[in-house]
């Protein structure tokens, strides 16, 4: 018997566990918010008072508890309910509404208390509203009253730090009774000082229902974009407009702009925002290649063991969540013996989540011309990390490479076996048939001399490589045009798939590319003004600085509008190219 009275408590004790504990999931899952149609009534007239249950399991809602308010009254005690069910978050929510009619009754600022709802057997309490009741015919000044459909320009930090990235959301609120039928960019990003990446092509505008001071609003993101501020001093970010075709329900009391329910276009613009950018303190260990944010790098060999003449590349891979298309290649300690090369680039970029992610990959190219085992030392780089505004080091382990000798390279001789004579008229003096043949042919001259021409421009070749492998700059100006092209034969291939706006991303960027090689400036953050500013000096053709500004403006306008009504990029692919071979000559 006293073991069966243990048990029995025991599974009480357990029952009261999962019942609290149920009972504390059922808790974090309920929200009671309270809101109005509006945050002002006249005397006599009406406005409709909100109570929104939402709740991830829920079997028994009741209705709100009424509070006594003066200054305004119920019409009647019995609200019009309605019940829900939607996903939020990939969860099953259900989503009780009641709506009560207030009446207008003394003037003044009335206070609207938190009203009480049971949940399964448990009280849970909305938020409170205030309600300024004014006289008949009256209406509160236009400061005082929230838009009905604005649009506002949200950034993830507003004091950054220099190559951080901010994500900038263009969005819209409007209130429940109004509907968007469509919008169009007026006026999209054009901010100086920074660098960005247009994630709108990933993103999809979808509604919530967001509460603002009480008043029920929809909230959608129209665009994303990830930015970079490339200074560090206050920024400027311009308003950014759009065009949008909207239409609302016909309700009493409402403005001018939707009283009579029917469509019409109106502009709405976000306000100017300034940007206070700090600069980053110095690291106290490692290299620093401009690298910010929650980033990751590795490094390795593709090849541990080559012969001489063959080629190895370092391959530095920087992954993560940051400003990989600012990053720096890093500067490793390459020993004696390599022959070393112009490395290239390449970035992948993930525009799918909340924010820009990929990979940048550095690959430098070395040439083996000594045998013996090299080692590329271990080398720390400092990452700052905008979340912790601090430095993280990185240590990349040192690398070993194997040189061995070709056994297919070797020298050899070999012998005719034979050595041929011929009298000449019975006089005893002897020579060779081939010295008789070959001194006597030009082709043997030219073949005696040629080696040495060869010789001296081998020479001369290997000093200029080695003049541009040292010289960085040089490098950037010697292969611009020749990447140019590059990304233009690409843009022809995403013009012939039918990506027009990709197609004039990468016409932008290799003009872009282009000119800031030749000029040895940075790789990013120029404005469309600011790239014509840097090449007008160079170029007293006005005619075609006029082209270049021109085709600028033209990638500008197709990348960022929400239409393309572009068939085909060619004409400005190939005005492109030859405007890039012409300024070759020229930007010097």
């Amino acid at each position: 018997m006293r073991k069966i009275g243990r048990l029995v408590s025991v599974v009480s004790i357990a029952w009261v566990v999962v019942m609290g504990s149920a009972a504390a999931s059922v808790a974090d899952d309920v929200d009671v918010q309270a809101s109005l149609s509006q945050d002002y009534v006249n005397i006599g007239e009406m406005v409709e008072l909100h109570v929104e249950v939402k709740a991830e399991h829920a079997e028994n809602i009741g209705r709100p508890a009424l509070p006594r308010i003066s200054g305004v009254r119920f019409v009647s005690t019995t609200p019009e309910a309605t019940t829900r069910y939607r996903v939020e978050d990939g969860r099953a929510v259900i989503v009780q509404r009641y709506a009560y009619q207030l009446q207008g009754v003394e003037e003044g600022l009335i206070a609207i208390p938190g009203m009480t709802v049971e949940v399964d057997g448990q009280n849970y309490r909305s938020n409170e509203l205030d309600i300024r009741v004014l006289d008949q015919g009256q209406r509160p000044p236009a400061a005082e009253r929230r838009p009905e459909i604005f649009l506002k320009k949200e950034l993830s930090d507003t004091s950054p730090v220099r190559g951080q990235q901010i994500i900038a959301d263009i969005v819209v609120y409007f209130r429940d009774y109004i509907n968007i039928n469509n919008y169009q960019v007026l006026e999209g990003w054009s901010s100086e000082g920074f660098w960005h990446e247009d994630m709108s092509d990933e993103h999809q505008a979808r509604a919530e229902t967001v509460f603002l001071d009480g008043m029920r609003y929809r909230r959608a993101v129209l665009m994303r974009h990830a930015v970079y501020p490339t200074r560090a001093e206050a920024l400027n970010l311009r308003p950014y407009r759009i065009q949008a075709n909207v239409r609302a329900r016909p309700r009493h009391g409402d403005s001018d702009m939707f009283g009579r329910g029917g469509a019409r276009d109106i502009e709405l613009e976000t306000e100017a925002d300034v940007l206070e950018v700090s600069s980053l303190p110095r690291p106290e260990d490692g290299q620093f290649i401009n690298a910010v944010g929650e980033l990751n790098i590795e490094r390795h060999l593709d090849h541990d063991n080559i012969q001489i003449g063959e080629s190895v590349e370092v391959i530095t891979e920087i992954s993560g969540s940051g400003n990989l298309g600012l990053l720096n290649r890093p500067d490793y300690d390459i020993p004696g013996g390599f022959d070393t090369f112009q490395p290239r680039e390449q970035i992948e970029l993930d525009k799918s989540g909340g924010h820009l992610s990929g990979t940048k990959t550095f690959r430098e190219v070395l040439i083996a011309r000594r045998v013996g085992t090299f080692t590329i030392p271990e080398q720390e780089l400092a990452v700052y990390n905008n979340l912790t505004r601090s430095y993280e080091t990185i240590t990349l382990p040192e690398l070993e490479l194997r040189v061995e000798r070709n056994p297919d390279a070797q020298i050899g001789a070999s012998s005719s076996g034979g050595f041929r004579v011929t009298p000449i008229n019975t006089v005893t003096n002897w020579v060779t048939s081939e010295d008789r043949i070959l001194t006597g042919q030009w082709w043997f001259w030219v073949g005696l001399i040629a080696p040495l021409f060869i010789l001296v421009g081998s020479y001369q070749f290997h000093q200029y490589r080695r003049k541009v492998s040292g010289d960085e700059s040089l490098q950037r100006k010697s292969i611009a045009l020749k990447n140019a092209r590059k990304m233009l034969r690409q843009a022809t291939r995403e013009d012939e798939q039918g990506n027009i706006k990709d197609a004039y991303a990468l016409i932008y960027r290799a003009t872009l590319t282009f000119v800031t090689d030749k000029l040895d400036t940075r790789k990013a953050g120029y404005t469309k003004e600011e790239i014509i500013d840097l090449v007008r000096p160079y170029i007293s053709d006005l005619r075609r600085i006029d082209r270049l500004e021109a085709l600028l403006s033209r990638c500008s306008e197709v990348r960022y509008s929400q239409t393309v009504e572009v068939e085909s990029a060619e004409e400005d692919i190939e005005n492109a190219l030859g405007l890039l071979t012409y300024f070759d000559s020229k930007l010097k």
